[in-house]
């Protein structure tokens, strides 16, 4: 007995028989890593078929190249462009630098000097680059210049559109999540999360979130969600509980208990998924566990424990999981465990991750792996590691060193054909009962 096959596939095959002829290329150009995992769900997917094994060097963009002492976090992508953000020396310790993808020469950069703490990772979304950054807005005789700010800067020339600034103390500048014409990010002097206009930047409303740090939103169509921790002090709450918040008023509409949460993690980054559900990381009776919440009937679907990180990619109804020393593909319906990919020895899952619709990329302690999604086999290795980006037919690696460009090629036309039959097959092995 097997389930229904999945409309990814049936459209995959459709494609494949109908237009075999035609280039994968400009599928894998239009895809852009926008945010944190990619996306406003944090889903880390890209959806492009890619030929893993003849990933080649592009360029390397170092640190000295950009008179810079490091860079920040990750990179995202728009076509033709790679936009960065960097600690450098001076009056303005950081840059956001946009970088033109094919020669890696810097198109423009602004500087920015925030009262304490740094600047976000950028955003991207609505031709405008999106940046948090830190302050704080109580300090007896301050003023406008120490607070908190969300800036957005026009993608094409680097020049400021809006800054708005925001009540918050000191860590107070998680990267921002863009979706539509909405950016969502933290905020708040005792916590909180704000909603601003991606265009003109003005606040649209203000929803008390309790005061803990480090925590990216994730957004659906209708709802911004976080994830809190349960804490007995002032950042609460007693008990772990999944937010969500109606993205026109702010008003919450969900709030769905982890009775298994036993300790504060202080990273509340959830992760949509595909089945009305929203997924986050958290201590439990069992240790680091993963849980799934049901935002339709407001319950918890499964938990899972694991050796994870606090990263995870979704497609098609899979989870794609570091786990120690394995990738552990679950089931997003169950919680259970499908498939899985180990490290090589010594190594360990330590970083994010991206998948494409044949291949997972992931990060370790010693370098990028490509694993192809069908035999759970290592198609492509790097030695250089950092987190994971895919845009405008690349592979990113950023670390604070550098940042590594990698082409990406499309399938050969007979590999698209052939591999929705493969992914049926392989579905079946899994489904099969």
């Amino acid at each position: 007995m097997t389930r229904p096959v999945t409309r990814k596939i049936i459209r995959h095959l459709v494609a494949a028989i109908g237009v075999l002829s035609i280039s994968a290329s400009s599928v894998l150009h239009a895809a852009s890593w926008s945010q944190f995992q990619g996306d406003a769900a944090h889903s880390g997917h890209i959806d492009a078929t890619i030929n893993a094994q003849s990933l080649h060097p592009l360029w390397t963009l170092s640190k000295q190249d950009l008179g810079a002492q490091g860079i920040v976090g990750g990179v995202v992508t728009s076509p033709g462009r790679i936009y960065l953000t960097a600690a450098v020396s001076g009056s303005a310790p950081y840059d956001v630098i946009a970088v033109n993808a094919q020669d890696k020469s810097v198109s423009w950069r602004t500087g920015f000097a925030p009262y304490f703490g740094a600047l976000s990772e950028p955003s991207f979304g609505n031709q405008t680059i999106y940046v948090h950054q830190w302050g704080h807005s109580g300090i007896s005789g301050g003023n406008a210049s120490q607070y908190p700010y969300v800036w957005g800067l026009d993608a094409a020339t680097g020049a400021k559109k809006f800054g708005t600034s925001h009540s918050g103390q000191w860590s107070s500048g998680s990267r921002p999540t863009v979706d539509g014409n909405q950016v969502f990010a933290a905020g708040g002097y005792y916590g909180g999360l704000d909603a601003y206009d991606s265009s003109s930047g003005s606040r649209e409303w203000f929803a008390n979130v309790n005061q803990q740090y480090g925590w990216i939103p994730a957004a659906d169509a209708n709802r911004v969600y976080v994830y809190m921790g349960s804490a007995s002090a002032s950042p609460g709450p007693q008990i772990g509980t999944l937010f969500g918040y109606d993205r026109s008023s702010g008003a919450r509409t969900v709030s769905i208990v982890n009775g298994d949460d036993r300790f504060t993690t202080y990273n509340g980054t959830p992760f949509v998924g595909g089945q009305n559900d929203v997924l986050a990381f958290t201590v439990g009776s069992a240790g680091y566990t993963l849980v799934s919440f049901n935002v339709a009937n407001n319950s918890v679907n499964w938990r899972t424990p694991g050796n994870f990180s606090s990263y995870l990619a979704v497609d098609d109804g899979l989870l794609f999981v570091p786990n120690g020393i394995e990738l552990t593909v679950l089931s997003e319906s169950t919680g259970s465990q499908l498939q899985h990919w180990f490290a090589p020895p010594g190594e360990s899952l330590d970083g994010n991750l991206v998948v494409t619709d044949n291949i997972v990329f992931v990060a370790t302690s010693g370098g990028s792996y490509g694993i192809d999604r069908s035999s759970m086999q290592t198609v492509w290795h790097s030695t250089i590691k950092g987190e994971l980006a895919f845009g405008d037919g690349m592979l990113l690696i950023t670390n604070p060193n550098a940042v590594y460009a990698f082409a990406v090629p499309e399938a050969p036309s007979f590999v698209l054909a052939i591999m929705p039959i493969a992914a049926l097959i392989g579905l079946r092995r899994r489904r099969s009962c």
